[in-house]
């Protein structure tokens, strides 16, 4: 993987560069989205699991369906750290 930024899209690790997203995702159909910024001290992720906690229940309260079980959140989240 390249030193640049790299992200979790549809079940994969990919590069900046080769993220699509498509015109009928929800967010540019409905405007909707959530969102949950995990700090990073020392090169370590502060309370993750607290952080993808209140990120579920955003996700509920604005009826979004996550595509994964906040278990598999908290991998794909240190996978890409």
């Amino acid at each position: 993987m390249a030193d640049g930024c790299v992200l979790y899209l549809n079940g994969e690790i990919i590069e900046e560069s080769q993220a699509r997203i498509s015109p009928f995702d929800r967010g540019f159909l409905w405007g909707d989205g959530v969102y949950e910024i995990t700090p990073c001290f020392d090169g370590r992720l502060y309370r993750l699991e607290d952080h993808i906690d209140r990120l579920y229940r955003s996700l509920r309260y604005v009826r979004i369906e996550p595509g994964m079980t906040p278990g598999e959140m908290e991998r794909a989240t240190l996978d890409t750290h």
